[in-house]
């Protein structure tokens, strides 16, 4: 008898998993796709800095540049590398533009969708993957980030892509091999868009171990073929760490590593505070509509979202406790975990609970919400579960449970569809100005300019890198090269300069604790001007800027 062999399906697998339900699941994607362009339209067509960046790739690569193996300035997340590559065929069709970029994350969603559900069919049955998908694609966190720029949905779309192919390979006879090193590169592949993909690696092992030892030792090709698909996979990875002094793995080793100076006490201390922060704090926020950075206030409708979500785990702990303690029998005994039907979502807990105690043990972890975009695709899979579960008995009841959850979740995507800010830091810019105030520089004539780096990359891209920017002087940037012609422009062609900042200047603030001595000293600089006598003008543009310009002597920038 096959470990977990009877928990697969409640009813024979066809070989065309689409073959019962292709109509509604074609109506479900199609709709979530209209309701992903609608927001694109409505509201989510403008770019954050690191989006912009990416945007800013895609025209390097459309241009004959070299085609970077991660974010610029960044040594790991090669998932935004394989997105402005992705878009630079749109750019070469439609041209570049906000709105093209975004369409690159809103098909990825799309088959994100489709690869989970075609996965829950293989792994749990038709009926439950129509409503788990469902449920995913109204996911306001999920929708969210369709239109936000990390590398998370290319690592989803191929962790669950590799998942997909092991549950074929792993429950099914027939191309056994070529699954597990389909399979393989898939999740592999993963790793490479972003490091959190490693959760993909452990919950296959975990699978693998519940098979026994006895069995594994038998059974060792499908592995070996997992491993060679995984090494092609990553290869990118191994490459970049061959030829750039193991600088990816360095960024892991930090990345993984949960060293506080700043907190008292032993490693678990530290461990346990950010597992009970976890589910105080971070998912609760997890559930709101501030994916960029925590909310200063979690909103009401995020605590009852994610207190459906607790009960729905509890429900699925209860449900399935029978197989929990197989589970535990087989990790004790070493011999196969045999469990009842009901037990086959204790696959996804056991994935999820590996990904929490992965974020706590990460130096990343706490951070920002974005951490957590692995999670998103299992979240909704437990409120489905405990619906479809719990709707067999009580199906009004069951009916009421899921539609207060999507309720939550149509009220987010109404807020989302009139919200057209873009936060940076908790500042919140309206995304329409950055065009505004590229326009006023270009009438202007002021092409070379210094702004601190969430501004930067907006600009260049809003104004289709006409007017050329650099932030190193505020203590961060990511490429230099654009660093380099302002300095150029400004010290050895005489190029009219403008310095331009938020309007409150909180991120020139924010730039200063990061960096006291080395950022951008703004009355400093004025006092400057005025012990040099030289004038300049301040001007307001739009809602969201100030721009000095119009300096009566040329000074030079330092290099």
């Amino acid at each position: 008898m096959k470990i977990l062999k009877n928990i697969a399906v409640n009813e024979p697998w066809p070989n065309n998993p689409l073959r019962h339900q292709r109509g509604l699941i074609l109506a479900l994607l199609l709709f979530a796709l209209g309701v992903r362009v609608w927001l694109l339209l409505a509201s989510q067509h403008f770019l954050r800095s690191d989006e912009a960046v990416v945007a800013m790739m895609a025209m390097d690569i459309l241009e004959g540049g070299p085609i970077p193996f991660f974010l610029y300035g960044q040594s790991y997340g090669g998932g935004q590398a394989v997105d402005a590559l992705l878009a630079v065929p749109l750019f070469a069709v439609f041209g570049p533009s906000a709105y093209m970029i975004k369409v690159v994350q809103i098909l990825f969603s799309i088959a994100l969708l489709f690869v989970v559900y075609l996965s829950l069919y293989r792994f749990v049955g038709k009926r439950y993957a129509l409503l788990a998908t469902a449920t995913l694609s109204f996911f306001s966190t999920f929708i969210l980030f369709n239109f936000f720029y990390h590398g998370g949905m290319a690592m989803s779309f191929f962790g669950w892509l590799g998942l997909y192919f092991f549950f074929r390979g792993y429950f099914e006879d027939d191309h056994t091999m070529l699954m597990m090193a389909l399979s393989g590169a898939a999740i592999g592949f993963s790793c490479y868009c972003f490091e959190y993909a490693y959760v993909y690696l452990a919950g296959v092992a975990a699978f693998w171990i519940l098979k026994g030892k006895d069995v594994l030792l038998r059974q060792w090709r499908p592995i070996v073929c997992f491993v060679g698909g995984g090494l092609i996979g990553i290869s990118p990875l191994i490459y970049y760490n061959l030829t750039h002094d193991f600088a990816n793995l360095k960024q892991l080793l930090y990345l993984t590593s949960s060293t506080d100076s700043g907190m008292a006490g032993s490693f678990f201390n530290q461990f346990f505070s950010r597992f009970f922060n976890l589910f105080s704090h971070d998912l609760p926020s997890f559930f709101s509509l501030s994916i960029i950075d925590f909310p200063e206030t979690i909103p009401t409708a995020s605590y009852l979202a994610y207190s459906i979500f607790v009960v729905s785990v509890a429900y699925v702990v209860l449900r399935t406790r029978s197989g929990f303690i197989a589970l535990a029998r087989s990790f004790v005994t070493g011999h196969k975990a045999i469990m009842v039907q009901e037990s086959r979502i204790i696959f996804i807990f056991l994935l999820l609970l590996i990904y929490f105690v992965m974020y706590c043990l990460s130096s990343s972890g706490g951070t920002t919400p974005r951490y957590l975009l692995a999670a998103i695709p299992m979240i909704p899979m437990f409120i489905a579960w405990t619906a479809y579960d719990f709707g067999r008995r009580y199906k009004a009841a069951a009916a009421i449970f899921l539609l207060a959850f999507l309720g939550i979740q149509m009220q987010h995507l109404i807020v989302l569809a009139k919200d057209t800010s873009v936060s940076e830091w908790r500042i919140k810019h309206h995304g329409e100005d950055i065009d505004v105030l590229a326009k006023y520089l270009l009438d202007n004539n002021l092409t070379t300019v210094l702004t601190p780096y969430e501004i930067k990359w907006r600009l260049m891209f809003a104004s289709k890198r006409k007017i050329i920017c650099a932030s190193y002087i505020f203590g961060f940037d990511r490429e230099m090269k654009y660093n380099n012609e302002v300095v150029d422009r400004v010290n050895r062609r005489g190029m009219p300069l403008a310095i331009v900042f938020d309007k409150d200047y909180r991120m020139h603030q924010i730039a200063l604790n990061f960096n006291p001595e080395g950022a951008f000293d703004l009355e400093g600089f004025i006092r400057f001007l005025q012990d040099n006598q030289i004038t300049y003008k301040v001007t307001p543009v739009g809602r969201d800027y100030v721009v000095y310009h119009d300096f009566s002597k040329h000074f030079p920038l330092p290099e």
